[in-house]
């Protein structure tokens, strides 16, 4: 059993690709402190393996808003002789935010704006984009 993480953040820097093919990257988030206080800076770090991993380590840039779904898995191992235990935020499933600052001034730069990215599934198709309407009936 684990517990789940529903986060919104920015993301505090580029996305990094790990030796396994992990992304490693963590979000920002500034949460009321109460009145008369600066906001507190929250930061939390992820995983993300397989094609969720290659899309965000591909499309995502410092700055970018990530809403991410995850899961909080603790894992046990030995070193030196000792004891470690560490937390790691895996990713199930996740959406494109609002674009960051690098985005929009590349978008700006270059005078396009960019086709949106849909996220693959865990099989790495797109997911399909269904528009709903609303049918009048006489």
């Amino acid at each position: 059993m684990s517990f789940r993480i529903n986060a919104v953040g920015r993301l505090a820097t580029d996305p990094e690709k790990g030796e396994k093919g992990e992304c490693r990257f963590s979000l920002l988030s500034s949460d009321y402190a109460g009145a008369d206080k600066p906001k507190v800076v929250t930061r939390v770090w992820f995983v993300a393996f397989g094609t969720y991993g290659d899309t965000i380590a591909k499309n995502c840039r410092r700055g970018d808003q990530l809403i991410v779904e995850a899961r909080h898995v603790a894992s046990r191992f030995e070193r030196d002789g000792e004891t470690e235990y560490r937390y790691n935020n895996i990713v199930d499933r996740f959406e494109f935010g609002a674009p960051g600052k690098a985005r929009r001034e590349k978008g700006a730069a270059v005078g396009a704006k960019p086709a949106p990215i849909v996220p693959p599934d865990r099989n790495g198709e797109p997911f399909t984009v269904v528009k709903a309407c609303a049918v009048n009936k006489p």
